[in-house]
């Protein structure tokens, strides 16, 4: 009788593969796909262990969007906090000077732009980067008196 259980479960997880491939490609037909597919799931596995793993399926979905929204929320603070400042400063100069690199590409970084089919972001040595650049020019200019 365990082995059973064992398919099952197995059964189960390879069902919730699938359902998971649906979310990670959102498309209307996905969508719809999702719907019926998860329907059909909780009308096959209705033991309480199977009710209990599709929870939990659906918990770590919930846990994974709730990530996935803070990373934007993030994204969209950067871009924020240097909306002002972006007309005052070079984002060229920043980018050139402070990481080597083009205007594009620190622009792709603020904005959360899709490169790869994956956002751009920054790292965490990244941001202490813009941090100590921002930090540098203001220091630069704070010390600029004409005479």
């Amino acid at each position: 009788m365990g082995g059973i259980k064992t398919i099952n479960m197995e059964n189960l997880k390879d069902e919730l593969k699938k359902l998971q491939e649906l979310l990670n490609n959102p498309t209307p037909e996905n969508e719809a796909m999702y719907q019926s597919k998860f329907i059909e799931i909780k009308n096959k596995f209705t033991s309480k262990e199977d009710a209990n793993i599709i929870a939990d399926f659906i918990l770590n979905g919930y846990k994974e969007v709730n990530e996935e929204l803070k990373e934007i929320e993030h994204e969209i603070s950067v871009r924020k906090q240097l909306e002002e400042v972006k007309d005052v400063i070079s984002l060229s100069y920043i980018a050139k000077k402070y990481f080597g690199k083009s205007r594009q590409w620190l622009n792709n970084r603020i904005n959360g732009c899709i490169v790869n089919g994956k956002p751009c972001k920054f790292s965490e040595e990244e941001k202490e980067r813009l941090n100590y650049a921002l930090s540098d020019i203001s220091n630069l200019l704070g010390s600029i008196r004409i005479l």
